[in-house]
């Protein structure tokens, strides 16, 4: 029986030397967080111990953090390498300049699936589609999600599959309340990052240490 993971926001930032040029304690969402020290090795130690090879593992979005498309191979390349299973991968809000066509002629390595907006497609037992407003940001706008769920449902019908919904951005509670009544059975997104709880303020916000460490190379992009 295989399992069906699920994580987001690895923003992956590898150069063709396999150098890490945005290393992710370094940047403002995290917030000097220790949960992401060292990140890299857990993800490699929990993607080969843990998940098996004919388990799926889908990648809500923000694959690389501004990487030039030149480098966003090199990333998904090592993810590759380092965790098991099918791999399902949807684009977020900081995966702008990767072209999902492009890489897809690239070797990424077996079983991985780009799926790019508004598409749908049956992998194995499951049938996931994709819709994420990413110009809008506005969640609560439920017409398109909801129309991409009952294409999902439809299709999965046909095939006799499970019907699952991906999104970079989460929509509303009143939103995913429509969806599963629609017939999903899995709603996964991502966007939201865990941040450090011990800031002065209260605020879960470490901007003190954001101002002195992160915030001179964060959201630069590579040429």
């Amino acid at each position: 029986m295989n399992n069906l993971w699920h994580t987001s926001d690895i923003h992956l930032s590898f150069k063709a030397d396999g150098t890490v040029q945005k290393p992710m304690d370094q940047r403002n969402w995290s917030k000097g967080s220790p949960n992401y020290v060292g990140y890299l090795d857990k993800m490699a130690d929990f993607g080969t111990n843990t998940i098996k090879p004919t388990d799926y593992v889908v990648i809500t979005g923000d694959l690389t953090h501004d990487m030039k498309h030149v480098h966003a191979g090199h990333s998904l390349r090592w993810f590759r390498a380092n965790v098991n299973g099918v791999l399902v991968f949807i684009k977020g809000n900081h995966d702008r300049y990767i072209d999902f066509a492009a890489l897809r002629l690239e070797n990424l390595g077996e079983k991985v699936f780009l799926i790019d907006e508004g598409e749908i497609i049956t992998i194995g037992p499951y049938t996931f589609g994709c819709y994420s407003d990413h110009n809008e940001k506005n969640s609560d706008n439920s017409a398109p999600y909801l129309d991409m769920c009952k294409r999902i449902v439809e299709q999965a019908k046909l095939k006799e599959t499970t019907p699952v919904m991906l999104s970079h951005y989460p929509v509303s509670e009143a939103v995913s309340k429509q969806v599963g009544k629609l017939g999903i059975k899995a709603y996964m997104s991502g966007h939201i990052h865990c941040t450090e709880g011990s800031a002065k303020d209260g605020s879960g916000n470490n901007w003190e240490w954001y101002n002195q460490i992160a915030k001179p190379t964060d959201d630069q992009t590579i040429e």
